[in-house]
């Protein structure tokens, strides 16, 4: 889960704390930039731009990031001064009622730690460090390979996630690398794959899972048919018959 998010739900999105705290203001920008626009301070949109868009703060940059991070959310909200809203969508991606099981919350640094105590080299080490935050050579290899959302189409790289189709837990250090094992997702799209909650057949065509009643909620579009080498076809078997959650 993104450190932000991360944060803001740690407010449990009370509505006195909202009214006391930065997060309300963050959100109103979000929603309206140009009439908000001295509403946060550069230190929270550095932090914002920190943690969230995971780049050096530009104040030229900054309005047209953080919306387009935010965009497939906004764009369901019909009232834009309905923060509410937008807070309740925001919410129902990143903390459902599915009673899915979580990821332990250490699970990436518990798979750093093993790498690093592994008996690897230097360099593969870091390769494989990398790859596992979603950095370096297996990121840039997904963004030549899909040039930008897999699903959506959306083409500013630097806010999508790059996701293993098959749980990187189950891979080999080939796997893990592997471009045919990777999709480049939007971070709704990327919460709804990695819980099983999506997945794609072998020929390209979305697939929902017992579990996931919410399509139009999220705006997904049940046609939606995506391009699948042979390999990354290999990979998405494994994931609809291991990951996808059927009842």
């Amino acid at each position: 889960m993104n450190i932000w998010v991360k944060h803001l739900l740690n407010f449990k999105f009370y509505p006195e704390r909202l009214k006391a705290g930065n997060t309300s203001n963050a959100f109103k920008y979000l929603l309206s930039p140009t009439d908000q626009i001295n509403v946060l301070s550069n230190t929270h949109r550095r932090l914002i731009s920190k943690n969230v868009l995971q780049q050096r703060y530009s104040t030229a940059t900054f309005t047209d990031a953080i919306i387009g991070y935010f965009k497939p959310f906004v764009s369901k909200v019909k009232d834009k001064r309905n923060i509410t809203h937008l807070i309740t969508r925001i919410l129902y991606t990143y903390k459902s009622d599915w009673q899915l099981p979580e990821r332990p919350t250490n699970s990436i640094e518990k798979d750093i730690a093993d790498i690093v105590q592994g008996n690897l080299g230097s360099t593969e080490k870091e390769t494989l460090i990398l790859a596992r935050i979603g950095q370096g050579k297996f990121r840039n290899d997904l963004i030549n390979k899909w040039k930008g959302c897999t699903i959506s189409g959306y083409p500013e790289t630097s806010l999508l996630v790059a996701s293993h189709i098959k749980p990187w837990s189950k891979c080999d250090h080939i796997e893990k690398l592997d471009p045919d094992n990777g999709l480049l997702l939007i971070p709704n799209y990327d919460k709804l794959f990695d819980r099983g909650l999506i997945s794609f057949k072998e020929n390209g065509s979305i697939i929902f899972s017992d579990l996931f009643s919410d399509s139009d909620f999220f705006d997904i579009d049940e046609s939606i048919t995506i391009d699948l080498n042979e390999g990354t076809r290999k990979y998405m078997e494994y994931h609809r018959k291991h990951v996808l959650k059927n009842s």
